[in-house]
């Protein structure tokens, strides 16, 4: 087989399509951001307009709650670390509402968006819709996307640190990785059509309670759908580490071959 550098052909394939799959993940990463900064000057235009709402955001949940007749339905602060993994969600097995403190304690401007996915989302639930159990477990999995690509990559450093070449830790890890994505890639996909519902009831229920202009209400549709963006991009980039990991995994694969011969 041809050789470059001291690397088959093959070898060398994979290494560019890492490269490029590495070059598409930074792009994701950089459409995320642009997405995060259109949210956050959406939110920044509804807060100029000096919106009279003078509750929390766990009142006005609670109000929106109560009008469903969702009374049942309970809400609460979450720790910082339940924040951090699982985000604002609906719990469909405890009926109750997890909010994080900002969107719990402050002023429900803040967080509209996030209190018309969770409301819709208890909406859904409660109307029978099985895959809400589903959607509870989406945040914290793809949070642990933070967790799960440094750890594959200190594994990759350890072995070519430690024992000078790649070889099991590093098959070991990325196999891991693989599975671990598909497995957040699989959840993402079958919830990604209830959590689009939830933002749609959420939307329709504000509208309802008419305590928004037109014109502000726009501004909260925009901040939904920018939202929602958010959680595409996240099942875009699940997707681009599943190939990246799947490639890294076969050039670590035939590297420790090439070792062992």
């Amino acid at each position: 087989m041809i050789s470059f550098l001291g690397m088959t052909t093959l070898t060398l394939a994979i290494l560019i399509v890492i490269g490029v799959i590495a070059l598409a993940i930074i792009g994701v990463l950089f459409w995320t951001k642009i997405v995060e900064h259109k949210e956050r000057r959406a939110f920044l235009r509804l807060r100029k307009k000096k919106i009279e709402i003078n509750v929390s955001g766990a009142d006005l949940t609670r109000t929106m709650l109560d009008q469903l007749g969702l009374v049942n339905v309970e809400i609460e602060r979450s720790s910082f670390i339940s924040s951090f993994f699982r985000g604002n969600r609906y719990s469909a097995k405890y009926k109750k509402i997890y909010l994080s403190k900002n969107v719990y304690n402050n002023s429900a401007i803040l967080g509209l968006a996030t209190v018309t996915r969770v409301v819709g989302l208890a909406k859904l639930d409660a109307e029978g819709n099985k895959g809400v159990k589903r959607v509870s477990n989406v945040g914290w999995l793809q949070s642990s996307i933070g967790i799960i690509v440094p750890a594959v990559f200190v594994s990759i450093l350890v072995d070519a640190l430690v024992f000078s070449e790649l070889g099991v830790i590093s098959i070991v890890a990325c196999c891991v990785a693989v599975f671990a994505f598909i497995v957040i890639l699989a959840l993402a996909l079958s919830t990604a059509k209830v959590i689009k519902e939830a933002d749609n009831e959420g939307l329709n229920i504000l509208e309802a309670m008419m305590i928004l202009s037109d014109e502000e209400f726009k501004i909260v549709k925009k901040m939904s759908k920018l939202n929602y963006k958010i959680f595409v991009a996240n099942i875009i980039l699940t997707s681009l580490f599943i190939l990246k990991f799947s490639a890294q995994l076969l050039w670590s694969i035939l590297k420790f071959i090439g070792r062992k011969r």
